[in-house]
């Protein structure tokens, strides 16, 4: 009998940003503009890059992170929510800024 895996898809906003050890961005997705609850950090698309100079630098745990002007609203697609709210296996379908 075959497994069907069901993808869920949301949409949310990234927020805030950091980089990856291979130079790569990450985007914080969160529910929220302010990024407080954080669903997932995924890799930006190859084709996505930032000017940090202009951005606004935060310290999150251990992580140094960049704080957008304005949120990337962004589609996810994800197998399951944690009961703590995190995605599992997500990833990035479709994105836009609204500048």
């Amino acid at each position: 009998m075959a497994k069907i895996l069901v993808m869920n898809r949301q949409w949310a906003v990234v927020p805030i940003i950091s980089e990856a050890e291979d130079g790569q961005w990450m985007w914080w997705v969160s529910g929220d503009n302010a990024g407080g609850h954080v669903m997932t950090k995924l890799l930006a698309p190859k084709n996505w890059n930032v000017d940090v100079s202009s951005l606004v630098r935060e310290k999150r745990g251990t992580d140094i992170v960049w704080r957008l002007p304005c949120p990337i609203d962004v589609e996810v697609e994800y197998r399951e929510l944690t009961a703590e709210g995190k995605m599992r296996h997500g990833r990035i379908r479709q994105w836009r800024t609204s500048n």
